[in-house]
C-alpha cells in the first residue's frame, strides 16, 4: 500500500510543477505586453495585491472617474450586498449578477492572499 501512495503522489507533484511553470511563463508574457498606469500604482501597496492582480483591477476598472463615488465602484465590483431590508427584515433582493465578475474575483483573491501572507491581517 505504501508503494502505491508514492506512485500516485509523483504524477501529482509533476503536474503541479508543470502548472507552476506555465503560470510563470504566462505572467512573464503578460508583464511584457502590459504596464500599470501611474494612477493605479497605489494598488500594489495594498496587502494581497501583486503585479498581476493590480493589472487585472486596473484593466477591468478602466477610467475611475466614470464612477460617481466609492459606493458606485464597490457596487460595480460586486462588493455590495443587493439585499433590501426594512426594520431589520428582508424585503427582497436586487440583481446580484450586476457588475463586473472579474473585479469581484480579483478583490476576493486579494483578500485571500492578504489573509494568507500578511501577519497583521492574519492576527486580526
Amino acid at each position: 500500500m505504501k508503494g502505491r501512495r508514492q506512485s500516485l503522489k509523483a504524477p501529482t507533484v509533476r503536474a503541479s510543477n508543470c502548472i507552476d511553470g506555465q503560470v510563470v511563463e504566462l505572467e512573464r508574457s503578460i508583464l511584457a505586453k502590459v504596464k500599470l498606469r501611474e494612477d493605479f500604482k497605489g494598488l500594489k501597496t495594498v496587502s494581497g495585491i501583486g503585479q498581476i492582480l493590480a493589472l487585472t483591477i486596473a484593466l477591468e476598472t478602466g477610467d475611475i472617474a466614470r464612477f460617481a463615488g466609492p459606493g458606485h465602484f464597490a457596487s460595480y465590483a460586486r462588493m455590495v450586498d443587493s439585499r433590501r431590508e426594512s426594520n431589520g427584515k428582508k424585503k427582497g433582493v436586487g440583481n446580484a449578477k450586476c457588475g463586473n465578475k472579474h473585479l469581484a474575483w480579483a478583490f476576493i483573491e486579494a483578500a485571500h492572499f492578504a489573509v494568507r501572507f500578511d501577519a497583521t491581517i492574519k492576527r486580526w
